[in-house]
């Protein structure tokens, strides 16, 4: 009984280390497994050489891949308006959902001077250029400040100039560069003084419809001798790289919004959707295309700005499969109930110039296609 007893002891030791041996394996490898898990997904960058930067965008979302900075650099031999270079060589592998910034050889047609008093905008170029969604904004600062263009002016005239003070003054500055100051102001909004380190600015940047065109260095104090310059680009109209209208195209149960340009941007959060339906609901009587409709999906491409061939669809919950009326690259999709589809009444696109125009409602048998200013 006692050599029983203590074979069964031996015999369950030996189990038992065999079962930790084994345990410890199963951890090792569920290690490894979790560890393969953590690593992102790597997928092939394209190359984006010689495209114009919306259809770089569409590029890198085919890919998995998120466009990021858009960095002007001189012309200097290169083809102007389109990708130079690239942040990830094509070819390379990147981490699935990852930004890559693109080179565009521009020439500056904007140069800004300024001391800790002023600042002035000064069009190099002898065409009219328009400031319509141009702001400034500081980014190291120990006081955020931003500023508008708009309080200038719609536009800025040729080889004229735009001016702010930050201090009291009773008439522009003149400066060599200028032929006319075509518009000045001062403010004494400490959070208008974006560009000057007597705020507590150290950087600053100019954007143009939220893209960053620049990023300069903030005035010193008492630099009024030592002006500084900051050169950049901005597009030459306000529609600049973006098509001038809205495409949407549907039918009973599918209605799609689509970038049918072949190398702009179709810039869409500016447009107001009005809905004719007697009950508005989930998206109210006025309603905008934007992240926030769709719950803020992280996904690589832009909701309100659409690449080439990009399209968000709207889809009543009758339809199996949601896709595009055209050959197009769907990047999000809103499911509805047959009673909140808002094309199946007649609606209204309402654009930057504030009108409103009648799409008129979805037909049983065939595809409406409804274009409107944007």
């Amino acid at each position: 009984m006692k050599k029983f007893s203590e074979l069964s002891r031996f015999r369950g030791w030996l189990m038992l280390k065999r079962i930790c041996k084994m345990a410890a394996v199963l951890m090792a490898v569920a290690g490894v497994s979790a560890g393969i898990a953590a690593q992102p997904q790597q997928v092939t960058v394209p190359d984006l050489n010689g495209l114009t930067v919306a259809q770089a965008a569409a590029q890198l979302n085919a890919a998995g891949l998120a466009l990021g900075r858009e960095i002007v650099v001189p012309v200097d031999g290169r083809t102007p308006d389109v990708v130079s270079g690239q942040s990830v060589a094509a070819g390379q592998s990147a981490a699935a959902g990852s930004e890559v910034d693109v080179e565009i050889a521009r020439s500056a047609n904007i140069r800004l001077v300024y001391d800790d008093n002023d600042l002035t905008l000064i069009n190099l170029t002898h065409a009219v250029l328009r400031l319509g969604g141009l702001s400034f904004e500081t980014v190291e600062s120990t006081q955020s400040a931003a500023f508008n263009a708009g309080r200038w002016s719609d536009i800025v005239r040729p080889r004229q100039c735009t001016q702010v003070w930050s201090v009291g003054r009773s008439g522009p500055k003149s400066l060599p560069e200028c032929e006319y100051i075509q518009n000045w102001l001062t403010t004494n909004n400490r959070g208008e003084h974006f560009w000057t380190a007597a705020s507590g600015a150290r950087t600053f940047r100019v954007l143009q419809n939220g893209v960053e065109r620049a990023v300069c260095d903030a005035a010193p104090t008492n630099s009024q001798d030592r002006p500084l310059t900051c050169e950049l680009y901005i597009a030459a109209d306000a529609q600049g790289d973006d098509v001038p209208f809205i495409y949407i195209a549907y039918t009973r149960d599918t209605l799609a919004v689509i970038n049918i340009s072949p190398d702009k941007w179709m810039r869409i959060n500016d447009t107001v959707l009005v809905n004719g339906l007697e009950n508005p609901d989930p998206f109210g009587r006025e309603f905008k295309i934007n992240n926030a409709l769709f719950g803020r999906p992280e996904i690589v491409a832009r909701i309100n700005r659409l690449a080439p061939n990009q399209c968000v669809v709207f889809a009543t919950d009758a339809v199996t499969e949601p896709a595009g009326l055209q050959d197009c690259a769907m990047i999000v999709t809103y499911t509805v109930q047959a009673s909140q589809a808002w094309w199946s009444a007649n609606f209204e696109v309402q654009g930057q110039d504030g009108k409103r125009r009648l799409c008129n409602a979805a037909l049983n048998d065939r595809m409406t296609v409804c274009i409107m200013p944007r």
